[in-house]
């Protein structure tokens, strides 16, 4: 299991840095059996055209 920071709302939106409360997250996708959460959908998109790139150290991990 992977580490993840954890702050006072939740996770960090890996493309926009924004911080996100994960149980009201609107959008998530998993990259390698990894869950990310995103606050608006274009971020998601962003995400998911190029993972790689947003992967690695993120407070947004969720394995």
């Amino acid at each position: 299991m992977a580490a993840f920071k954890e702050n006072i709302i939740g996770r960090l939106d890996p493309v926009c840095g924004l911080q996100i409360d994960a149980s009201k997250a609107k959008f998530q996708s998993t990259f390698e059996e990894t869950t990310y959460y995103f606050c608006p959908k274009n971020c998601k998109d962003r995400f998911e055209e190029e993972p790689a790139k947003y992967d690695g150290d993120s407070n947004n991990r969720e394995d």
